[in-house]
């Protein structure tokens, strides 16, 4: 995980928009770093509590999630298990695999930056439970479309045998089991 950050070029601010064929074909414009900043400093602070799930349905490249991560990290987060809920917590859809791709890659590199700012590092089952998590949490579809999407549920994070449940959004939304389906506290 330590990758260094200049390298995945996620120090730097992405532009708002990659091209006008994807602003046109899928409406495709970044959110800013100030901007994103400027609007999560409107939340309580208990909006950023580890298990406050939070589904961005236009994720593009994480700015937003990897900033919510980062905010709860900071405030709450003292062993794997809290990095673990935290990061459990998250979902975010886009409909372009390069952007998921980066999203994943910067919301790693909150949690690389985590333990690196506190002298540690993080053990080889919390790297594989990283990655797996990402890959269930951050995923490619179309947020419009609910049968593309297939998000993941998780139960006993910091357990030795956590659980997860997968299913489609458009199936949750049918569902009569409420509690079956992941809280979506705040949507962005």
């Amino acid at each position: 995980m330590n990758t260094s950050s200049d390298q995945l070029g996620l120090e730097i601010e992405p532009p708002q928009i990659k091209s006008r064929e994807n602003v046109r074909d899928r409406g495709e414009v970044f959110t800013s770093r100030k901007v994103v900043n400027e609007m999560l400093d409107l939340l309580p602070p208990e909006a950023f509590g580890l298990e406050v799930t939070y589904l961005e349905p236009a994720c593009g490249e994480g700015v937003f999630l990897a900033e919510i991560l980062r905010r709860k990290l900071e405030r709450h987060a003292l062993s794997e298990t809290h990095v673990g809920l935290a990061l459990s917590s998250l979902y975010g859809v886009d409909i372009d695999c390069v952007n998921v791709a980066v999203a994943r890659q910067r919301i790693a590199y909150v949690v690389d930056r985590f333990f690196v700012s506190r002298g540690a590092m993080p053990s080889d089952s919390m790297l594989g439970a990283v990655q797996g998590i990402l890959a269930a949490n951050i995923v490619v579809g179309d947020f419009l479309k609910p049968e593309t999407v297939t998000l993941c549920q998780w139960r006993g994070i910091g357990t030795p045998n956590p659980t997860q449940r997968f299913f489609r959004l458009s199936e949750g939304m049918r569902q009569t089991e409420a509690a079956a389906l992941p809280q979506l506290e705040l949507a962005l």
